[in-house]
């Protein structure tokens, strides 16, 4: 009927790591075959550089994003009756992207920055009331930062950070840290985590009009724990505490739960 839609899609890939002395370069590629588009070939060429106590790594690459069926046929039910939201007239998305940075290994850990940018053709959006392609092309670039320390055998801690530049940016907040303690003691393991999201624009469907409103959202705090013993070879027992302070925001349009416990084990076959 109506309400049933389906798409083939096959993709291959191929990848090629090849050494030269110390450093390496990575080949790889996507051929993707969509149902309702051309076929299309991607790439991405990375070189890894060391000298010394540094390592210097770039990579350049080319993407492609298929409509989804939603995006395509998409709808809901309302009381006023049924709502499409899909656009079979959408094209995919094309992208563009590189980055450029250094890790280096010294007496105080180990630390890391790199600068990237991507760009985004026909970008996929809610826009109004449906999915459509953007006319303007998607440009978006940042900073990442690391710094990661061993104090004991069984302690480290990774912060990491990054800052996104995008004018008119939306459901990404321009600052974000985070820090995480790992504790690994024979068969336990724990770790506490702390993210920062910084403020941010998200867009929000509205019922009442039908179209997206975009609205501010604060910068929050979210804090996970993370406990487990792994018991046997293939069992493992574990306790979860994830936003453990009861942030209220949102991701990807979504509310998110507030604080959440979970506990369980795991078994692997």
């Amino acid at each position: 009927g109506e309400d049933e839609v389906d798409r083939y899609k096959n993709d291959l890939y191929a990848r090629q790591v090849v050494p030269i002395g110390k450093s390496t370069i990575t080949l790889s590629g996507r051929a993707n075959n969509h149902e309702s588009v051309d076929s299309k070939l991607t790439y991405d060429v990375a070189v890894a550089i060391p000298v010394q106590f540094m390592t210097f790594h770039s990579h350049y690459g080319t993407g492609f994003r298929s409509q989804s069926l939603y995006e395509l046929s998409g709808a809901f039910l309302t009381s006023f009756g049924r709502f499409e939201v899909g656009n079979e007239e959408l094209e995919p998305e094309e992208s563009t992207s590189w980055d450029a940075g250094v890790t280096m290994a010294t007496p105080l850990g180990k630390l890391g920055v790199t600068y990237f940018e991507n760009e985004i053709e026909h970008r996929i959006e809610f826009v109004g009331s449906s999915y459509a392609n953007l006319d303007s092309l998607y440009e978006v670039s940042g900073i990442e930062a690391f710094h990661e320390i061993a104090f004991t055998p069984d302690l480290s801690i990774r912060t990491s950070m990054t800052k996104t530049y995008q004018e008119g940016l939306l459901d990404i907040p321009q600052d974000q840290y985070s820090a995480v303690a790992t504790w690994k003691h024979g068969k336990i393991l724990a770790r506490a985590s702390w993210y920062y999201m910084g403020d941010q624009r998200i867009g929000v469907f509205n019922l009442n009009t039908f179209e997206t409103d975009v609205i501010g959202q604060s910068g929050r705090n979210v804090v996970d724990l993370y406990l487990s013993y792994k018991a046997l070879k293939d069992v493992t027992f574990f306790m979860k505490a994830d936003n453990l302070l009861d942030e209220n925001y949102t991701e990807a349009a979504f509310r998110t739960p507030g604080a959440t416990f979970i506990g369980g084990v795991e078994v692997k076959f």
